[in-house]
């Protein structure tokens, strides 16, 4: 146990002795140690990490199986020292709230700002774990005199020392007898289970699970693999080892095998009494009681079955959807509560591992139990994560470029991360796309020579190209058509098409990874491509592969981290799964020349909130600011009254608040930062002559991660929005008026903004409808003394003013048709606006090459993900190869398009057509999704089907009937699969 020394003089000690005093009941022994942060060599006092040597390693042997941390800030000063990796035990993070009494932690919205930087974001830097709230202040008064001493939280203190034990356990376990839990992730709640096992954002959560077990097998586990991922997908589906849905009946799943134990009804109900009464009467309010004798979901009316696939000690179960059934009452119930609790079956499930396997792997990016209804940070007994993931050891593996969701799963679920290298990504241009750029080019080369003949000969080539491609233009004025698929056809041709997903621990064949290190240093100045251009460049890599060339500095750098990166990820995840600590990592994207995050196989940590924005991400941020501004004047004549903004924890964690440095230039505000820290220590007005322009309002909504995790930089935007409010200007010169609130979220302890949920549930009618269900969620406003109160007046006042809606991303590898937060939480936006009387313009940015960030409009962004990906043939190719899990890839990206239709109308018909004969009229393409995964066709096929039935899409008389006549067949086999 290591804590501070003012402590031990203090006397100051109730919670190391109450940590001591419960370590020793369970029977391990604690050796408590205090400590003076750095030390001092010239008073002969000791660092932390000269005391950790001398006390846990005497003889360079660890003589711990685990260690708790008490500390704040950054446990080690040398980031390069091996200490920590060579006693190679977990760091449990015991956490303290300075500023609360017990009471105030309990009825708070999470930890406060200033403990979750010190106490959890540095210290996370080290490699620590877990953290956990221990103790808190208590303020006593002795006359005239207060002080304030801590107090340790006592069932606090018991629920990390039980974890602490169960980690020591796996410790000390042979492999032969650990018994192991993998998850996989199935979508969200009302996508088809069976068309959607084993997603995660850029693995093959198949494979990978298939080859750690090969691995441990190897190990001593006591394990029998299937052969591949497709045998494992093969082997659920076959069992109906998955929880209830419409294809899948709890006879079924007992007649098939499909269950690996049951929960009965005597101990699910011991252990739901034991649960904190907030959380029980949540669970009840919902979700009703159990009741023996009677059925409910999953339950018998005796038990309650566990699916899942037992192959020796290793368990593979397919985690519980958010909704029991897809049915109207809850697909209402889950859209209009947004802090849903978890249901009865839910809570069994994660139960029943925790009483029976050692330890727990969350595979792929990402699950839901992180995101079920609780603290931020900080969680109480009343937390969803913490009573959903109970004692048992939790090991994740995680994209390295999606940080913001990693660290939710490291806070609210104890996650330790496993973190793994993005997909492969290629430049590959579909063959209609280069055609259409070779008729361009002809075009202009016969107006120049003045041959018209010859120039209306090629245009009517170009026109009908397009309409092949997909490409929605209007033909009116010839030129400017010609000179916009110009403009357009450059973007395309910069994008970055993931090839296939990433295998844990598996590298690349060769030319996929020379591929892939050119693809991470395109937009470096000095990179191969600059040099030798791209053909050449890949030819050298190759050659150097063979040990026939001598790769550039940078290259050589990138792919021996490339390939230590795949050893690492297998070594990690083995070591963690002996209970062993698992090196810590920054995160980001590797594409935009984040090669710090190599090599991947680590427990990633954020950057530094107080340090964002960056002064390199100002700079960006205010050249979009200007440019967004200006292009908006040039297009109607006047300033945009106030533009609304999507603020994610991608930006900061990825790009360093580039947004947040535009959402400030644009109120005309800029940060101060600290001269020797760096850190951002406050704003100032930028003076309005220097501004050159009027002062632009801004809305700004945040993702619940924002909220939960970069409250210092809400406030810093607040701050911001507060300051220009009382200045002494003009409101012809300064929009920022009117005393409301700019700031929303969805409440506290919820996740997302609602939309997604009613667009996927098919249980809304009208546009209106979506519309309120985003206000409903994302009412609340956030700022400083501002942590989530209902606000709708506000809201709807603030989006009333709305002239424009801005969604940035800054990488390319992970595109606007991966997830469902895109539309969500834009197009939610942009039909809240319309609701209220505006339809402002959407905007996309990219920064995927800081050097030359780009903005469009959004229709033409969807536009281009939508031919340069989901259509490009060698995207298809890539996923085909992956059988079941590269249909669910397909499938996605296929009903995210349908939720942009569905909530911004900027899907063109001729997109909607392209992807109808691509994927369902296609014989042969129809034949692998019945043959790899026919839910997914079925699923597929009803979108595009729901689509033209609401008007989202205006199909082909012969397209329509063709896909209502294939439904009906897909419909009449589904019995069969």
């Amino acid at each position: 146990i290591l804590f501070y020394r003012s402590e031990w003089v203090d006397g100051d000690l109730e919670i190391v002795d109450k940590l001591v005093e419960e370590l020793k009941r369970e029977g391990i022994t604690p050796i408590p140690v205090f400590v003076q942060g750095f030390g001092d060599r010239s008073r002969g006092i000791e660092s932390n990490e000269e005391a950790i040597k001398r006390i846990f390693a005497p003889d360079g042997k660890p003589i711990v199986d685990a260690i708790i941390n008490l500390l704040s800030f950054s446990l080690i000063k040398d980031k390069e020292s091996p200490i920590l990796k060579d006693l190679n035990v977990p760091i449990f993070q015991g956490l303290v709230n300075y500023f609360r009494s017990e009471k105030e932690w309990l009825e708070s919205k999470g930890l406060d700002i200033v403990s979750t930087i010190m106490s959890v974001s540095l210290p996370e830097i080290d490699g620590t774990t877990q953290p956990i709230l221990l103790g808190i202040v208590e303020v006593k008064q002795d006359g005239n005199f207060k002080y304030r001493v801590l107090r340790g939280v006592d069932y606090q203190i018991r629920y990390m020392v039980k974890r602490v034990k169960r980690w020591i356990e796996l410790r000390r376990k042979s492999n032969k007898e650990k018994k192991v839990a993998i998850i996989l992730h199935s979508a969200s709640a009302f996508k088809d289970l069976e068309a959607n096992i084993g997603t995660a954002t850029g693995l093959d959560t198949l494979q990978t699970v298939v080859n750690l077990m090969h691995d441990m097998k190897r190990l001593g586990f006591e394990v029998e693999p299937p052969k591949d991922g497709e045998e494992l997908v093969r082997l659920i589906i076959s069992r109906k080892a998955i929880p209830e849905t419409k294809y899948t009946s709890l006879e079924e799943i007992l007649e098939k095998k499909g269950f690996v134990g049951f929960l009965s009804y005597e101990k699910y109900v011991e252990f739901f009494n034991s649960l904190a009464k907030d959380a029980r009467e949540a669970v009840v309010k919902t979700w009703g009681t159990i009741k023996k004798g009677e059925r409910n979901y999953m339950f018998d009316g005796e038990k309650f079955v566990i699916p899942g696939v037992k192959l020796g000690n290793v368990l593979v179960a397919v985690q519980p959807k958010r909704v029991t059934w897809q049915d109207d009452e809850n697909a209402i119930r889950l859209i209009h509560n947004s802090d849903l609790p978890v249901h009865h079956f839910w809570l069994a499930f994660y139960k029943w591992i925790d009483e029976n396997y050692d330890v727990l792997i969350h595979v792929g990016t990402h699950g839901t139990l992180e995101f079920t209804p609780g603290k931020g940070v900080g969680l109480s007994p009343s937390c969803f994560p913490q009573i959903s993931i109970g004692t048992i050891p939790h090991l994740y593996i995680y994209a390295v470029n999606v940080p913001g969701e990693g660290i939710t799963a490291k806070r609210r679920s104890y996650a330790v991360l496993i973190d793994h290298l993005s997909p492969p990504t290629i430049d590959e241009v579909p063959d209609e796309i280069k055609k259409l750029e070779d008729l361009i080019e002809e075009y202009e080369e016969s107006e120049k020579a003045q041959n018209e003949a010859r120039q209306k000969l090629v245009l009517q080539q170009i026109m009908e190209t397009s309409e092949n491609i997909g490409l929605k233009v209007d033909f009116s004025d010839p030129d400017k058509a010609t000179h916009e698929i110009e403009h357009r056809l450059n973007v395309f041709k910069d994008s970055s098409v993931t090839k296939g997903l990433h295998v844990l621990g598996e590298l690349p064949d060769e030319e996929d990874l020379a591929e892939y290190v050119l693809a991470l240093t395109k937009y470096d100045e000095d990179s191969m491509v600059k040099t030798y251009g791209k053909e050449k460049a890949k030819a050298l890599i190759l050659e150097a592969l063979n040990g026939n060339f001598k790769l550039p500095e940078k290259e050589r750098l990138v792919l021996s981290k490339l390939i230590e990166s795949v050893h690492l990820e297998k070594v990690n995840l083995i070591n963690a799964l002996s209970g062993g600590y698992v090196e810590p990592g920054p995160s980001g994207s590797l594409s935009r020349g984040r090669y710090d995050i190599l090599p991947t196989g680590r427990n990633f940590f954020a950057v530094d909130p107080s340090k964002i924005p960056t002064f390199s991400a100002w700079q960006i941020g205010t050249l979009m600011a200007e440019r967004l501004i200006q292009d908006y004047l040039k297009k109607f004549g006047k300033y945009p009254r106030a533009i609304g903004f999507v603020l994610w924890s991608t930006d900061v964690f990825r790009s360093d608040g580039e947004l947040v440095a535009q959402i400030l230039h644009t109120m005309g505000v800029k940060p101060k930062w600290h001269k020797v820290t760096k850190k951002v220590i406050g704003v100032e007005p930028i003076p309005l002559e220097e501004l050159n322009r009027p002062r632009i309002d801004v809305v700004v909504t945040i993702s619940g991660i924002v909220r939960d995790n970069l409250m210092g930089i809400v406030e810093l935007i607040d701050e911001a929005i507060e300051l220009v409010k009382k200045l002494p200007e003009d409101e012809s010169q300064n929009y920022v008026k009117g005393d409301f609130n700019r700031i929303f979220s969805a409440k506290p302890g919820a996740y997302g903004s609602g939309t997604d949920k009613a667009v996927e549930s098919s249980a809304w009618k009208t546009e209106e409808e979506l519309a309120d269900v985003y206000l409903n969620w994302m009412a609340y406003a956030y700022g400083k003394g501002k942590r989530g109160i209902r606000a709708v007046d506000d809201f709807v006042k603030a989006s009333g003013k709305v002239d424009m809606i801005v969604h940035k991303r800054e990488i390319d590898e992970i595109d606007i048709l991966d997830d469902s937060c895109n539309y969500s939480y834009v197009g939610g936006f942009f039909l809240a606006c319309k609701k209220l009387g505006k339809t402002p313009e959407l905007m996309f940015e990219d920064t995927f090459n800081p050097r030359n960030p780009r903005i469009r409009i959004m229709r033409e962004e969807i536009e281009r993900v939508s031919l340069m990906k989901l259509l490009n043939n060698a995207w298809i190719e890539s996923q085909k190869k992956l059988g079941y899990r590269g249909a669910t890839e397909i499938l996605k990206k296929v009903e995210h398009l349908y939720g942009w239709g569905a909530t911004t109308r900027m899907v063109s018909d001729e997109i909607f057509e392209k992807v109808a004969e691509k994927f369902v009229l296609n014989k042969e393409m129809r034949e692998w999704f019945l043959r790899e995964n026919p839910w997914a066709l079925e699923e597929i096929t009803r979108r595009l089907i729901e689509a033209e039935k609401r008007g989202i899409w205006k199909a082909k008389e012969e397209t329509k009937e063709a896909l209502e006549e294939l439904y009906a067949q897909i419909e009449g086999e589904s019995e069969e699969w």
